[in-house]
């Protein structure tokens, strides 16, 4: 289940408390995700990108404030992929894994950060390779004529 909130100011309390309510009356879902697009969530994930708990139903709850600030948008697709794996998972989750996603996490964002920087990289090479394109066509012409004058000079 996902709820996004598209707030200026902070998700208040009793729009989370809706939240968790929704998920705990639907014993369908497994994992529940409160995505805030531009504000933060009231006393959540005050201490990182995201805050993961578990309901008494095991029912697992993803927490994402600021989830499209800052061009971080890539904060939706690891609370997918977060959430899909938290689906599937057989055993609790503790202290020391919530940690490691956090690792997870971090080393996600910097892979994604790489590849946003190498896609810049790849746009300007094609740029500059279009421009020496276009810069040596004018010399391969003129080596081909230069060529054909000389072959009709001395034939």
């Amino acid at each position: 289940m996902i709820e996004v909130k598209n707030k200026k100011t902070s998700v208040p309390k009793n729009e989370i408390e809706l939240f968790e309510e929704n998920l705990a009356k639907s014993p369908q879902f497994k994992v529940g995700i409160l995505l805030s697009l531009a504000s933060g969530i009231a006393r959540r994930a005050r201490e990182g990108r995201f805050e993961v708990n578990v309901n008494p139903r095991k029912q697992y709850l993803i927490y994402v404030p600021n989830a499209y600030a800052s061009n971080e948008d890539h904060l939706i697709v690891w609370s997918v992929i977060m959430a899909e794996q938290l689906a599937n998972l057989a055993g609790d989750l503790d202290a020391t894994k919530i940690q490691g996603l956090t690792l997870i996490y971090n080393k996600f964002k910097r892979n994604i950060e790489q590849s946003q920087q190498c896609r810049s990289n790849l746009e300007a090479l094609e740029t500059s390779v279009e421009k020496l394109k276009s810069s040596i066509i004018p010399i391969l012409e003129t080596v081909d004529e230069t060529k054909n004058d000389i072959y009709k000079l001395l034939h």
